[in-house]
């Protein structure tokens, strides 16, 4: 009766120190406590209901701070490849899986794209700022898309690399974060870890590593964790790749592109292949929007390049141009 008086303050305790599991813990096992042990006393009759209470708030504290940790983690600066509070989300993660809470990959998703973005975007104003030779045109708005027009061919590539090499980073670390995700839940489910990759593992077929301890999530969920990590991270590179073809398109809305040389496009080319590579190298997965879209427009070129040579021979030989299709 005295350790079950000292429940609550020992709850305050381990939330002090972000001990959820800790605290869920001494929920549950004091609640079957009570309900087997110390039925019917009436200093304990409110007790239960009280921790119930408790619970609902540690559960609603688990997913508030992961929301927080999210944000706190995505909006740093990229070339901070460190993982962000590893403790405080190894911490977390294992009080949502405790409670079957499995959002918080949607949670992540949604924060990584918003991140995305936002290293696109500030990449951009950060270089346009720093261009003072783009000169002024009064046709021309005052957009974010209609500064980076204003930028020459080898601007606009030292642009996108600039971009590419921000993204990659944060992807990097966004993989790092997902590679302590998956230690955890494989503690939780009591595997050994394996690294964050494409193969799809049988988990009845991995081997437990704990003998004894109850174990947070079956064989079930942790297979279909481990699966949405996986796919949480190739989203990821897919979604980085889709923004560089959004800052592709927008730069060529003044038929930018069509106007490069051959050895301009070569240049785009190797720029765009290398950042395709990279997201490959992370993920095991090859994005195809960014290649898909260069190729769409590799064509055209090629067909501008054969149009004009073709009129060329077919003035050089008198021939009448209007029947040559």
């Amino acid at each position: 009766m005295a350790t079950v008086h000292q429940t609550q303050p020992t709850i305050q305790l381990l939330l002090s120190t972000s001990e959820f599991v800790g605290a869920l813990d001494l929920i549950s096992t004091t609640q079957e406590v009570l309900s087997q042990e110390l039925v019917g006393i009436q200093s304990f009759r409110h007790l239960g209901s009280q921790l119930a209470e408790i619970e609902k708030l540690i559960d609603k504290m688990i997913q508030e701070d992961f929301t927080r940790y999210a944000g706190e983690d995505l909006n740093r600066p990229t070339d901070e490849l460190f993982v962000f509070e590893e403790d405080r989300l190894s911490t977390i993660i294992l009080g949502m899986l405790r409670q079957h809470r499995f959002n918080f990959l949607e949670v992540y998703r949604e924060e990584s794209a918003t991140a995305i973005k936002a290293v696109v975007k500030q990449t951009v104003v950060n270089y346009v700022s720093t261009v003072d030779d783009i000169g002024t045109d009064n046709n021309l708005g005052s957009s974010l898309a209609d500064q980076m027009r204003l930028l020459n061919f080898n601007q606009w590539l030292i642009l996108f690399l600039l971009v590419s090499e921000n993204l990659v980073l944060l992807l990097k670390r966004t993989k790092a974060t997902l590679c302590v995700m998956r230690r955890v839940v494989d503690i939780a489910a009591g595997k050994r870890y394996q690294e964050l990759t494409l193969t799809v593992n049988d988990p009845s077929t991995d081997h437990d590593v704990l003998e004894n301890g109850e174990l947070l999530i079956d064989n079930i969920e942790y297979g279909k964790l481990c699966t949405n990590l996986r796919e949480l991270l190739c989203f990821l590179c897919d979604y980085a790749n889709d923004r560089c073809v959004k800052l592709l398109i927008a730069r060529s809305k003044d038929g930018f592109l069509e106007k490069l040389s051959s050895a301009e496009f070569v240049n785009l080319s190797r720029a765009i292949e290398s950042f395709v590579n990279d997201c490959e190298s992370l993920c095991g997965r090859r994005s195809t929007s960014l290649r898909g879209s260069l190729q769409n427009q590799g064509i055209f070129l090629s067909k501008m390049i054969f149009s004009s040579t073709a009129c060329q021979i077919a003035l050089k030989f008198g021939m009448n141009v209007l029947d040559m299709d």
